[in-house]
């Protein structure tokens, strides 16, 4: 019996081992910035998405194109000494994506300046 329980723990200690480096993933660091291009142009198709569907208004998307323009600035200018970003310009641009994509969230969230109730229904108030 102990035999039994000490091979299958043995067989479930093996198994876990060898599934760990499969389970990995490569989140894109060390690439170059392709990740902080593919973030922008998801945090672009968030706010062409907001601006179709009306959750998001002409001076609210005046606003997050010129920080989406200027976010583009920047990274030109960070990839004017090199084409590789370094670990802490990779870091500083991360974060301005990451609180402009909170502006656009909040942005497409902000239902009373837009008069529009919880479940996306005008008030005739």
């Amino acid at each position: 019996m102990k035999r039994i329980l000490t091979l299958s723990i043995a067989a479930l200690l093996l198994g876990v081992g060898f599934s760990g480096p499969a389970m990995a993933q490569y989140y894109g660091y060390g690439s170059g910035g392709s990740g902080i291009n593919q973030s922008q142009a998801r945090l672009q198709a968030r706010i062409n998405a907001g601006i179709a569907n009306g959750r998001i208004s002409q001076r609210e998307a005046a606003n997050l194109n010129r920080k989406m323009s200027d976010l583009a600035q920047m990274e030109a200018r960070m990839r004017a000494s090199g084409n590789r970003l370094s670990f802490s310009e990779r870091a500083r641009l991360n974060a301005k994506v990451a609180t402009l994509n909170f502006q656009v969230s909040k942005d497409l969230n902000d239902f009373e300046r837009r008069r529009i109730g919880f479940w996306g229904h005008r008030r005739t108030y």
